[in-house]
């Protein structure tokens, strides 16, 4: 045989066995990646299923939202209003005596403390009384004390209330000698002050009960004269007086006790003694001496007899 025949024959049965083996193989490979590909990738109905579900989830959220959010105005709101309500009301209603006692006073003075009704004085008379002395006003005072006073001299004590000026201001007005306090107290329109002592002889210059205004000074007075010597306490209390149940009552807002000195001179100490033991005396020296000027003048009285004649 011809040896290109040949040649020619086996090129055409390779090339015949290509074309059957190509489809072939095609066909075994798309099969290979259509079964390995659902476990790689979704097909394409997978993605609109995934996507409506996560489309109803969040449709679902927000009408879950939604339901909160009525809820939420139907009921919380309203309660929540209340609640900040009753807290701005107590607020208000536990400023209103600080409000009170640190509101500058009208021209006609410090208002009257409120009165208790008798409904709640007889429910509660101390928290009425309580009621009353909170809305007291406070005021500035100052007055004398003067360290030592002679036995024989007197003293005048010295007492000035203010609402508007301050404590210097009312020491620097005091015109009577001695040591000069100063305090701040509550009043009511209506102040009594007493000024007492053991050992003094206490004489009242001014009223005791004098009314309370916010113009100008309210002054008490009184002439202090001392009977023993020695270390002695005065003491000066201040009452507010206002009405419970419709009588009139006293309240002691604060008492100052200060000691003075009495002092002697030796002129004084000695007509003291006199005064004090006269009768001893009388006894013990004037007697003996009135017995020995009765001798001396009958001594006188006899005269020597004269022998020469």
């Amino acid at each position: 045989m011809n040896p290109n025949m040949l040649w020619q024959r086996t090129l055409l049965r390779g090339v015949t066995l290509l074309a059957v083996l190509i489809p072939w193989l095609g066909g075994c490979g798309s099969e290979q990646r259509e079964a390995s590909e659902p476990a790689d990738r979704p097909t394409a109905a997978e993605p609109s299923r995934q996507a409506e579900s996560e489309w109803r989830l969040l449709n679902e959220q927000r009408q879950k939202e939604e339901q909160d959010r009525l809820r939420l105005e139907k009921f919380e709101r309203p309660r929540q209003l209340q609640e900040q309500q009753e807290a701005h009301k107590s607020t208000k209603a536990a400023r209103a005596p600080a409000a009170a006692r640190d509101a500058p006073a009208k021209a006609a003075g410090p208002a009257a403390p409120a009165a208790a009704t008798p409904s709640e004085s007889r429910l509660t008379p101390i928290a009425a009384v309580d009621r009353i002395l909170d809305s007291l006003a406070r005021a500035n005072i100052a007055f004398n004390a003067p360290e030592t006073i002679n036995l024989a001299a007197s003293a005048q004590i010295q007492l000035l209330l203010s609402l508007e000026q301050s404590i210097d201001d009312l020491r620097n007005a005091l015109t009577q000698p001695g040591e000069k306090e100063g305090a701040q107290i509550r009043v009511s329109d209506r102040m009594e002050a007493h000024l007492t002592g053991q050992n003094f002889q206490i004489t009242a210059i001014t009223p005791g009960e004098q009314a309370i205004t916010s113009i100008g000074t309210t002054e008490w007075k009184w002439e202090v004269k001392p009977v023993t010597p020695g270390r002695h306490g005065l003491h000066l209390t201040l009452t507010a007086l206002f009405e419970v149940d419709g009588k009139s009552t006293r309240r002691a807002i604060r008492t100052f006790d200060k000691t003075i000195a009495v002092d002697v001179t030796l002129s004084q100490q000695f007509s003291g003694f006199v005064a004090r033991n006269w009768q001893w005396l009388w006894t013990a020296l004037l007697v003996p001496l009135v017995v020995w000027l009765v001798k001396k003048r009958k001594s006188r009285g006899a005269r020597p007899i004269d022998t020469d004649t």
